[in-house]
Formats: C-alpha cells, structure tokens, sequence
C-alpha cells in the first residue's frame, strides 16, 4: 500500500518543480520579450498647409462648391462651410 503512495508523491514533486521551471523561464522570456518592444506612443503630424475638403456625403473635392463643404485642416481640426 505504501508504494503506490510513494510513487505518486514522487511524480507529483517531479511535476511541480518542472511546472515552476517551465515557467520560471515562460516569464524571463515574457520581461526580455516586453523590453524590446517597439510600440508607437505618440504621432506627430507633419503640417503641410495643405486642407481638405469633403462634402457632406463624404466625396473628397478639389474645390468649394455651392452647399455645405467640410474643410479638414492638417492639424486634425475639421470646419463646416456653407456657400450659397
């Protein structure tokens, strides 16, 4: 009766000590990983005084036309203009 207890307290250790190995290493593994990570903060925007402009459907224009014209400036902000 003692063997098979023995047996399975034996594999049970040999279990858990290369469980906490396997993720000893998982884990250095995941910090080396995470340090060299390249991940983008913050974008810059190049100001080219150039804008945009959309009508309200959403057709990109070359020039205002009569009605509602959305003007996007390079800086992001966007405009309404209405011509009649």
């Amino acid at each position: 009766m003692s063997a098979p207890m023995c047996y399975f307290s034996f594999h049970f250790l040999l279990f858990s000590i290369v469980f906490i190995i396997y993720l000893h290493i998982f884990m250095h593994i995941w910090y080396l990983i995470d340090q060299q990570s390249s991940s983008i903060e913050s974008v810059k925007r190049i100001p080219t005084g150039k804008s945009q402009i959309y009508s309200v459907d959403g057709r990109k224009l070359n020039n205002t036309q009569r009605g509602i014209n959305i003007i996007r400036k390079d800086d992001g902000s966007s405009t309404k203009q209405l011509i009649r």
